[in-house]
């Protein structure tokens, strides 16, 4: 009958009976753990009684403590240590009133340095006696005393402490006292502190209790009933569970203290509640397991059913239906089963197919970078690595690396902090950026390695990956290359070079003829020795060119006006380039730019060297200009983007053959050239683009066959900083001073012309012609030369070499050192030594005058000068 009822009942119903049967039983177990707890709590308030006598003693000792810290209170206030040093009883009494009424103690005396009561505040008075005085006694040497005795049939907790001079250490004036009776107000206080009643006996007679004031009046002859663990005390026709705490002191054995609970009405409905929670737990219990057992019955058989066909789905076993025998929820479920398996059935199948494509998708992946021949370090947002390809687990082979733990930083840091904080800020950014030729040294090597952070397209991911590329051996390569182009140019010059040389020669030796010819003619003898001058400054700038453009240099970037270097880029070029081909300048900017002088020169040479190549048969026409535009928005340049701002535009062109789209495709590869062979290295537009990449510009190529090329290089603009350009200066000139001059110079025509140069404006000069001849001269008389003059390679001392022998005895010498080309000295090393002035040779005259002038006169000023 059960299961039909079961049966005509929907799911909502049977769960709700279902719980109801669940509810049953565990009502019965919570009240018969209730009674088990409550029954249990009798023992629980007779553990406690253990546990009282512990709280009880506990709270003495805190009293015990609470006299010790009162009497410190006490003994180190300034104005009581004050009063006891002077006996000055009225301000004891007020400065110790208020903390008699604060503490609630029995007592407050002051004793002075003699033990003599100088104020006492009690409530009862302690019984005096020897024991006393010798405790008084204690304190007055200096000792700190917490003691528990016997006082008129009471208990006593008293401290005695020294008292110091306020303002002399260890200087004793008197001592406190602090004590507390164990009265009926000390075991009230005593009950707060740990909620338990106390009673203290003595010889069967209460001394003091808790209890209420009534209880106490009241209370009849004490009896006590001692039941193994436990005492009873009868008190007033009560019954108290009591556990004794004996007292520790002199003549307190007599005395014994009672930690009393009242717990008989307790205990009482204690047992009355256990009786009736255990009839009611019988009853319930029968209903509840009646009722639980039917309805769990018929859903243990359809959640079997339920657990058999979950179990058939586990083992992928989908053809398995389930028979719906009701009209239920269970049917709705079973058909929801059902109708899951076949879902299950299509999806798994879809699923392994997915799985086996992903997992050879996967080992091609894997594969493919572990081929890559770089070093692969993938790392999360945070930067801790992720994934290491074949030859990074290699390299790094000596430091331990746990995936999605060890950050990239302990594999890379000795590429320096700079390098580490630009890699850092790509990874959180998720941006491309590009370091190259980080410099490290491994075992005892010089190693380059370009490194490149990308980031991985990942939904919902921050990764990146990181690429190292040794390209030491590219790096040292390309150095040796590139100073190899340099020579491979100047040979290339030579000719030109002797060319321009022989002109320069033939026109000073023509000019220095027609000077001696007419030497009685001022007027044109004064024109043919400015032609010769003319020359002489011709020739000085061709072997400042050629020293300039052969010198191994390091890449040094500063503010450079490159119209200069243009301008000195294309005299050197000229002399090489046939006349058939015309050129053409339009310099039209003097900004400047952050760049290295070497390089710009370098990228002109090899762009203008390309246009004659291109032009060599036919001839034509290689223009070059220089321009400032402003780019207003970004956009693509030859395969990059440039931003917006403003750049100085230098523009190559030639009307030569030009370059079909594969040629320019490929022009800037390293080693790709159109030349015939031996006729080019293939080397310089790569080099060219590798320049520019260095100074952060942008190359932009046009061309076509037949109509020429266009080489577009875009510098950006650098600020202005302080001064003129030399084509801006005023006219020279004329420096007149006084002062004693030492030159020295083992070239006599050098000598002779400072000497007199140096004389006619005013000045006292005395020539040596090497080093040592000098320095025993200024040695002799330092303080009689104002200034040295001194060439850089001579007999016996270099001017180097003079010039710190000349300090170490003057510190403050005012040196100028000349120098035609010397590999020994440089003007950062003169500087570094103490040489105020650095020259090249030939001397200009005026700039030689004016630095002379200005280092001579330290308050010369624009109206000391006369022009010419």
């Amino acid at each position: 009958m059960l299961n039909r009822f079961l049966t005509t009942l929907n799911f909502k119903h049977k769960a709700l009976l279902f719980t109801l049967a669940l509810l049953l039983p565990f009502c019965a177990v919570l009240i018969l753990s209730l009674g088990i707890l409550w029954q249990r709590t009798s023992s629980a308030l007779e553990q406690r009684m253990a546990e009282a006598e512990k709280l009880v003693l506990r709270s003495v000792a805190h009293f015990q403590a609470s006299a010790a810290i009162y009497s410190k209170i006490i003994s180190e206030n300034y104005l009581i240590r004050q009063a006891a040093h002077l006996n000055d009883v009225g301000s004891i009494k007020k400065n110790t009133q208020h903390l008699f009424d604060d503490l609630k103690t029995n007592h407050i005396i002051v004793y002075d340095e003699n033990g003599v009561p100088l104020h006492q505040l009690t409530r009862h008075n302690p019984e005096q006696g020897e024991k006393r005085q010798a405790l008084i006694g204690k304190a007055l040497s200096g000792q700190v005393i917490v003691r528990t005795g016997n006082n008129s049939n009471q208990v006593l907790i008293e401290s005695f402490r020294p008292i110091y001079h306020t303002n002399i250490d260890h200087l004793l004036v008197g001592c406190v006292c602090v004590g507390f009776h164990f009265n009926n107000d000390f075991a009230r206080e005593l009950k707060q502190i740990c909620g338990i009643d106390n009673i203290l006996v003595h010889n069967e007679r209460i001394i003091a209790s808790s209890l209420d004031s009534h209880a106490v009046q009241t209370i009849g002859p004490l009896s006590t009933n001692h039941d193994q663990s436990r005492t009873r005390l009868g008190i007033g026709g009560k019954q108290f569970d009591a556990s004794a705490v004996m007292l520790e002191g002199e003549g307190l054995e007599a005395f014994r203290l009672y930690a009393a609970q009242d717990y008989s009405e307790i205990k009482g409905t204690l047992r009355q509640t256990s009786l009736i929670i255990f009839c009611a737990f019988m009853v319930i219990s029968v209903m509840g397991a009646a009722l639980a057992l039917g309805i769990a019955k018929r859903m243990i058989q359809s959640a079997k059913t339920i657990v058999d066909h979950a179990r058939d789905l586990s083992e992928k076993k989908f053809d398995r239906m389930i028979d719906v025998e009701s009209q239920d929820e269970f049917a709705e479920v079973a058909d929801a089963f059902n109708l899951m398996s076949q879902r299950l059935k299509e999806s798994f199948i879809k699923i392994e197919n997915q799985a086996a494509d992903l997992s050879g998708t996967k080992t091609y992946l894997d594969n493919v970078i572990d081929s890559i021949p770089s070093l692969l370090i993938g790392v999360d947002r945070n930067g801790r690595i992720v994934i290491l390809n074949h030859m990074a687990r290699a390299y790094f082979d000596h430091v331990s690396v746990e995936e999605g733990m060890t950050s990239f930083e302990s594999l890379l840091e000795g590429y320096g902090v700079p390098a580490l904080n630009q890699i850092r800020s790509a990874i959180k950014s998720h941006q491309h950026t590009r370091i190259e030729n980080l410099n490290i040294e491994i075992d005892q090597k010089q190693i380059f390695h370009n490194l490149t952070v990308f980031p991985v397209i990942t939904p919902g991911q921050g990764d990146s990956m990181i690429r190292i590329d040794d390209v030491t051996e590219q790096f040292y390569l390309e150095a040796k290359l590139r100073q190899s182009q340099k020579m491979e140019a100047i040979g290339r010059l030579a000719g030109g070079i002797a060319h321009d040389f022989n002109n320069i020669l033939s026109g000073i030796f023509g000019y220095a003829q027609l000077g001696a010819k007419h030497i009685e003619q001022p007027g044109r003898l004064k024109n043919h020795l400015l032609q010769i001058t003319k020359g002489a400054q011709r020739a000085t700038e061709l072997v400042q060119q050629i020293l300039t453009f052969s010198r191994r240099t390091e890449y040094q970037k500063h503010h450079l006006r490159i119209y200069l270097e243009i301008k000195e880029t294309l005299k050197l070029l000229r002399s090489t380039i046939p006349t058939t081909i015309d050129i053409k300048t339009r310099l039209n900017s003097r900004s400047m730019v952050l760049a290295d002088p070497t390089k710009i020169h370098q990228v002109v040479m090899n762009l203008c060297t390309n246009a004659y190549h291109a032009m060599r048969d036919t001839g034509g026409l290689l223009t070059v200009s220089l321009s400032e535009v402003e780019v207003t928005e970004s956009r693509p340049v030859f395969k990059q983007q440039i931003p917006k701002g403003n750049y100085l535009l230098l523009t190559i062109s030639d009307t030569g053959a030009g370059m079909d789209a594969k040629t320019l495709e490929n022009a800037f590869e390293p080693y790709y050239t159109t030349r015939d062979s031996g006729q080019g290295t293939g080397l310089g537009l790569s080099i060219v683009q590798a320049i520019i990449d260095e100074h952060d510009g942008f190359l932009e190529v046009e061309s076509e066959p037949g109509k020429g090329t266009i080489f577009s290089i875009y510098f950006p603009a650098a600020p202005e900083v302080q001064g003129r350009p030399a084509e801006e200066a005023d006219e020279d000139p004329v420096y007149h001073g006084r002062g004693t001059i030492m030159v020295v110079d083992d070239e006599s025509s050098i000598r002779d012309f400072l000497k007199e140069l140096l004389e006619e404006n005013g000045y006292t000069v005395a020539v040596f012609s090497n080093g040592g001849d000098a320095f025993g001269a200024f040695k002799d008389a330092p303080d009689t030369f104002d200034l040295i003059i001194s060439d850089m390679t001579m007999p016996e001392i270099p001017g180097d070499e003079l010039a710190q022998k000349v300090l170490a005895l003057r510190p403050q010498m005012p040196i100028f050192l000349c120098t035609g080309f010397s590999e020994r000295i440089s003007e950062t090393r003169a500087q570094d030594i103490g040489i105020r002035q650095y020259f090249q040779k030939p001397l200009d005259n005026q700039v030689l005058l004016a630095s002379v002038y200005e280092t001579l006169s330290p308050n010369w000023t624009r109206r000391d000068v006369t022009p010419r």
